[in-house]
Protein backbone atom coordinates (compact mmCIF):
# COMPACT_ATOMS: atom_id res chain seq x y z
CA UNK A 1 0.00 0.00 0.00
CA UNK A 2 1.34 3.61 -1.31
CA UNK A 3 1.65 6.08 1.48
CA UNK A 4 -0.63 9.17 0.61
CA UNK A 5 0.52 12.88 0.52
CA UNK A 6 -0.87 13.22 3.80
CA UNK A 7 1.29 11.04 5.29
CA UNK A 8 4.66 11.66 3.46
CA UNK A 9 3.42 15.47 4.76
CA UNK A 10 2.77 14.57 8.23
CA UNK A 11 6.16 12.68 8.31
CA UNK A 12 8.28 15.13 7.05
CA UNK A 13 6.39 18.01 9.73
CA UNK A 14 7.42 15.30 12.43
CA UNK A 15 11.12 14.92 11.07
CA UNK A 16 11.58 19.09 10.75
CA UNK A 17 10.65 19.13 14.02
CA UNK A 18 13.02 16.29 15.32
CA UNK A 19 15.80 18.08 13.55
CA UNK A 20 14.96 21.11 15.20
CA UNK A 21 14.80 19.80 18.62
CA UNK A 22 18.14 18.04 17.91
CA UNK A 23 19.48 21.53 16.62
CA UNK A 24 18.37 23.08 20.05
CA UNK A 25 19.97 19.97 21.92
CA UNK A 26 22.96 20.26 20.32
CA UNK A 27 23.38 24.29 20.76
CA UNK A 28 22.64 23.70 24.14
CA UNK A 29 25.12 21.05 24.70
CA UNK A 30 27.92 23.16 22.95
CA UNK A 31 27.29 26.22 25.36
CA UNK A 32 27.54 24.15 27.62
CA UNK A 33 31.21 22.36 26.93
CA UNK A 34 32.37 25.95 26.09
CA UNK A 35 31.46 27.16 29.65
CA UNK A 36 33.10 24.03 31.09
CA UNK A 37 36.11 24.46 28.79
CA UNK A 38 36.58 28.27 30.08
CA UNK A 39 36.00 27.12 33.79
CA UNK A 40 38.69 24.51 33.23
CA UNK A 41 40.73 27.22 31.61
CA UNK A 42 40.57 29.63 34.76
CA UNK A 43 41.76 26.82 37.03
CA UNK A 44 44.13 25.98 35.18
CA UNK A 45 45.58 29.49 34.90
CA UNK A 46 45.47 30.07 38.32
CA UNK A 47 47.06 26.60 39.10
CA UNK A 48 49.97 27.59 36.96
CA UNK A 49 49.99 31.12 38.22
CA UNK A 50 50.20 29.66 42.08
CA UNK A 51 53.28 26.99 40.92
CA UNK A 52 55.06 29.76 39.26
CA UNK A 53 55.06 31.97 42.25
CA UNK A 54 56.32 29.51 44.54
CA UNK A 55 58.62 28.37 42.06
CA UNK A 56 60.26 32.12 41.98
CA UNK A 57 59.47 32.38 45.96
CA UNK A 58 61.69 29.32 46.49
CA UNK A 59 64.27 30.54 44.24
CA UNK A 60 64.69 33.51 45.76
CA UNK A 61 64.70 32.57 48.90
CA UNK A 62 67.60 30.02 48.19
CA UNK A 63 69.38 33.00 46.48
CA UNK A 64 69.32 35.17 49.70
CA UNK A 65 70.45 32.31 51.76
CA UNK A 66 73.80 31.41 49.28
CA UNK A 67 74.31 34.40 47.20
CA UNK A 68 77.70 33.39 46.21
CA UNK A 69 76.95 29.93 45.42
CA UNK A 70 73.99 31.21 43.57
CA UNK A 71 76.68 33.65 41.75
CA UNK A 72 78.84 31.05 40.99
CA UNK A 73 75.86 28.80 39.42
CA UNK A 74 74.97 31.53 37.15
CA UNK A 75 78.25 32.49 36.15
CA UNK A 76 79.35 28.78 35.49
CA UNK A 77 75.27 28.15 33.28
CA UNK A 78 76.24 31.41 31.29
CA UNK A 79 79.27 29.84 30.41
CA UNK A 80 78.11 26.35 29.04
CA UNK A 81 74.81 28.29 27.11
CA UNK A 82 77.89 30.82 25.61
CA UNK A 83 79.50 27.74 24.83
CA UNK A 84 77.10 25.76 22.85
CA UNK A 85 75.66 28.62 21.18
CA UNK A 86 78.99 30.03 19.66
CA UNK A 87 79.86 26.64 18.16
CA UNK A 88 76.67 26.91 15.55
Amino acid sequence: MAPNSSDLSGDLENLKADLSKVKEDLSTIANHLVATGKESARELKQNVESNVRSGVDSLQSQIEAKPVTSALVAMGVGFILGCLLSRR
